[in-house]
């Protein structure tokens, strides 16, 4: 007999999360669409984790439960989940953000209306730390533009990388890279970014108007800390914005984009730089993280990369 294939398949990689993953799992279940898998693996937790993800598992064939001999940080176990997965669309979820019930039917029923849409996205609404405190996001028009030019934008300067951890067409995520296959690499919370971008470049996106996914903001980590969480066999080199830079021009002649569309997104990447909260935004924040660190350290080769990347987007922001 076949073995049936689901529509939808959920990413769910967890580490050390005991405190929600059975409401997370809850969640899922209680959608108002049936027809999906959810792969679990679990990064070697150090506490119930596993075994609360397991018992969910006996009680409904649905779930999937893998997990890592050793914590192999949460990128390699964002990349894991997507390769077990089956269905004709995809999605990555975290364990304390939360989604409306109507979530995966609203997702898969603005997919099917749209065929050549790469993914969907609803508005975010985010809840930030304590003191407790909730305000919406709803994606900007360039986000859901024909135009590559305008969609890459929508994502530099309008904060649109949320739209990450909405509905994507599985097929063409396959075709973006996985975050440790890129090697070298200026920043270890990169990979997001990275493929968000990339699927930008093969279609355009859509976007569902209510808020039906909720976002919980966290205090960012020590540049440090955030490096071993997220790979801590990971080896990070150079500056952030050369890096991109580059591999922007890099990542748009493997999709065969044309000379000028390459030039234009290159163009668009830099005078993003001006844009208030932009990715230029994160940037900076990082670069002085890593500055006082290879300064404590005394990598003074690599202080004044650093210092020479926060000097020339500083330079270009001053620009009219």
């Amino acid at each position: 007999m076949r073995e049936r294939i689901p529509r939808v398949s959920i990413g769910f990689p967890v580490y050390n999360a005991e405190a929600g993953v059975a409401q997370a799992i809850r969640g899922f279940l209680g959608q108002d669409f049936d027809d999906f898998e959810l792969i679990i693996s679990d990064n070697a937790s150090t506490d119930t984790t596993l075994d609360i993800c397991k018992s969910f598992a006996a009680m409904d064939d649905r779930i999937r439960v893998e997990s890592q001999a050793k914590n192999i940080g949460a990128n390699r176990n964002f990349d894991y989940v997507f390769t077990l997965a089956r269905g004709e669309f995809f999605m990555w979820a975290a364990y304390d953000d939360h989604r409306d019930p109507s979530f995966i039917k609203q997702c898969v029923a603005a997919l099917d209306a749209a065929p050549d849409a790469v993914l969907v996205a609803p508005n975010v609404r985010f809840v930030s730390p304590e003191p407790q405190a909730f305000h919406g996001y709803t994606y900007p028009e360039d986000f859901i533009s024909s135009d590559v030019v305008h969609r890459v934008r929508g994502i530099l300067r309008g904060g649109g990388w949320f739209a990450i951890y909405g509905l994507i067409r599985r097929d063409l995520l396959a075709r973006t890279r996985q975050m440790n296959s890129l090697g070298l690499t200026p920043s270890p919370g990169l990979g997001p970014d990275y493929r968000l971008i990339e699927l930008a470049l093969l279609g355009h996106f859509a976007h569902i108007a209510e808020p039906l996914f909720e976002y919980q903001m966290r205090q960012p980590d020590p540049i440090d800390v955030l490096a071993r969480k997220l790979d801590p066999e990971g080896r990070f080199r150079g500056t952030m914005f050369g890096w991109w830079l580059k591999d922007l021009w890099r990542m748009t002649g493997r999709h065969g984009l044309g000379l000028s569309l390459r030039l234009r997104i290159e163009r668009e990447y830099m005078a993003s730089a001006r844009s208030a909260g932009s990715l230029h935004t994160e940037f900076l924040r990082c670069n002085s993280a890593a500055l006082r660190v290879a300064q404590q350290n005394r990598q003074w080769f690599r202080a004044l990369h650093l210092l020479l990347e926060k000097c020339i987007i500083d330079g270009i922001r001053a620009r009219p």
